[in-house]
């Protein structure tokens, strides 16, 4: 029996070792990149800059507020969901529990040289970084690349399954099947269908978040 606890014991603290090793690369990487006193060339940069980060590590940086001369970026978990209406209270839980208060921001603002200067930041999460690579929507966004891959499937009229392995083969796992299928259900076949399909595909190509439901 000891020998069982000890074995356990260990993978325990190699697990746990290992998961320290990542939260660290995140801090590292985190306050290298948003050094305070680095300039941007753009607020787009910024974004730029903060989603290739969150794309690697798997954590989602949103927007709170932005102009051409300022941005303020916080973790998708940071603040408190308040719900006041009580009927809704039961299909929002879920919700709620996205909302940890973390602490994870940066903050820019222009400064007299023109250039877009890293204020203020904090690195640091109250909340386990999650493991799963599917588990925030922004990060689905498909590259052009992807996409087009996407669209030959479905003008030969492949079905989900198919495209979803095609994808995982070509290095792109950052979409589930129920993506798949709703961009399918979406595309169509008619001329109207794939009006609509090349809009969205635009709308994605200069950054904006498109949900398909």
């Amino acid at each position: 029996m000891s020998n069982i606890n000890n074995i356990n014991n260990t993978n325990d603290f190699v697990i746990v070792s290992e998961t320290l090793k990542k939260y660290d690369a995140v801090l590292t990487e985190f306050n290298s990149i948003f050094l305070v006193g680095r300039e941007f060339s753009s607020v787009v940069a910024v974004r730029e800059a903060a989603k290739a980060y969150g794309v690697k590590h798997n954590i989602a940086l949103t927007t709170e507020y932005a102009s051409s001369s300022r941005i303020k970026l916080i973790c998708k978990h940071s603040g408190k969901y308040r719900d006041t209406r009580k009927a809704e209270k039961e299909r929002k839980r879920k919700k709620d529990m996205q909302k940890h208060g973390c602490p994870c921001f940066m903050y820019a603002n222009t400064k007299k040289g023109g250039k877009l200067t890293v204020c203020s930041h904090e690195a640091e999460h109250n909340h386990p970084i999650e493991e799963d690579r599917r588990a925030y929507a922004i990060h689905h966004k498909l590259s052009p690349e992807a996409m087009a891959l996407v669209v030959k499937h479905l003008e030969n009229n492949n079905n989900v399954s198919t495209i979803f392995n095609s994808l995982k083969i070509n290095g792109y796992t950052n979409i589930v099947c129920h993506d798949i299928a709703n961009i399918k259900q979406h595309f169509g076949k008619s001329e109207k269908g794939k009006e609509m399909f090349d809009f969205i595909t635009t709308l994605q190509d200069i950054d904006f978040h498109v949900l398909y439901f």
